[in-house]
């Protein structure tokens, strides 16, 4: 769009602004808006029982997750209890092992010499106790040496059971000690596998948390919009109780053969063109301010080029067409459009859909002409219907 085009392009605009504001309420009279208002405050309390049923939920589900979260530090704290419990009883199972190595080296050692002694004693024969016995000074020297053979032998044999009932007792104490072990080895892993479900758990949680917050913040998104035409409804309402007259509206812009096809097809007409007095207030609408089906097609009413296709805070997107001998077409409250700047459209080339907040209802679609830079009533270019 050439620069000196956009300043009066845009005041029109602005000016559509106000008129969509004002007429958010939609119908025609009176009773009908104070219905609607009836409606909308249906609409937002049920949107607020609705935040607080979400609020709840929200609270409900917060307070599991911190249910959640004081079981699993316990959990934890239980996992690193088992754990320092198993430390000291692999040691204490490690010392066993060795003392177990010790006295099976030393048993086998004794059980080794006393092999050698029995042996020497079966090869020297009979004659060795002999020659121990004649080798003393006196009968007792004798009995001495007797003794102390028999001492040896008896020694040596109590050694051996001695080193098999400490064995033993050690070989009780580690299986023992393996049972607790492996008893401490079950309760762990039962833990770990509690830990591993609550985290599932958490996690699920979580996400449904995350949903309902979701859900909550689009709801708050809704009531406040419903709320703000809940506003411009009362206004609206306050305005048509007044008073109001308007100017004479200005000529016929095209002879009846020469008119121009609607916007939308359907709907109702709720400000004409003009200007607006209420007391010493003048309002002025450069437009047609119309409450059309959701969702309704809309459509060029002449062949031309789209030289502006944007969107306009307070007014959705906003389509201008330039259709040459300086009339200029403008479209607003649009959603997502179907041209672009530069694109050039035939009459009835479906240039987008009317805004709608909810599509089971009624919604705002603005419609204005500009010719020579100055706003012109449509109804005036547009057919009879």
């Amino acid at each position: 769009m050439a620069p000196e085009m956009r300043p009066h392009l845009l005041m029109a605009a602005a000016a559509l602004l106000g008129a969509a504001a004002a007429a958010a309420a939609q119908p025609t009279n009176r009773p009908a808006q104070q219905q609607r208002l009836r409606d909308l405050r249906s609409e937002i309390e049920q949107r607020r029982r609705s935040e607080t049923e979400l609020e709840h939920s929200a609270g409900a589900i917060q307070t599991e997750l911190d249910r959640l979260g004081r079981e699993g530090r316990a959990l934890r704290a239980r996992l690193d209890q088992l754990a320092g419990r198993m430390i000291p009883l692999d040691r204490e199972i490690a010392g066993t092992e060795r003392q177990v190595e010790q006295h099976t080296l030393e048993l086998d050692q004794k059980r080794d010499a006393l092999e050698q002694t029995i042996s020497t004693l079966y090869r020297l024969g009979r004659l060795s106790y002999l020659k121990v016995l004649l080798g003393a000074s006196s009968a007792g020297g004798m009995l001495r040496n007797n003794r102390a053979l028999a001492y040896l032998a008896h020694r040596d044999f109590q050694a051996i059971e001695a080193y098999r009932v400490a064995l033993a007792s050690l070989n009780q104490q580690q299986a023992r000690l393996a049972a607790q072990r492996g008893e401490l080895e079950s309760i762990h892993g039962q833990a770990l596998q509690a830990q591993s479900e609550l985290e599932a758990t958490q996690k699920q949680q979580r996400a449904l948390l995350d949903q309902v917050r979701a859900r909550l913040r689009e709801n708050r998104t809704v009531r406040a919009r419903l709320e703000g035409q809940e506003r411009e409804l009362m206004r609206l309402i306050e305005r048509l109780a007044k008073p109001r007259r308007s100017r004479p509206r200005p000529a016929p812009g095209l002879p009846a053969a020469e008119r121009l096809p609607w916007p939308v097809q359907g709907g109702v007409v709720v400000f004409p063109f003009g200007e607006l007095r209420e007391g010493q207030t003048v309002i002025s609408w450069p437009g047609l301010d119309m409450w059309v089906p959701a969702e309704s097609r809309v459509s060029a009413v002449k062949s031309g080029r789209v030289i502006y296709s944007d969107a306009v805070k307070g007014l959705g997107h906003v389509i201008v067409i330039d259709h040459g001998d300086e009339l200029k077409s403008v479209y607003a409250k649009l959603e997502t459009p179907r041209v672009k700047v530069g694109d050039r459209v035939e009459a009835g080339t479906v240039l987008a859909s009317v805004l709608a907040v909810d599509p089971d209802k009624e919604t705002n679609f603005v419609f204005s002409l500009n010719r020579a830079g100055q706003a012109v009533d449509p109804a005036r270019w547009l057919r009879q219907r």
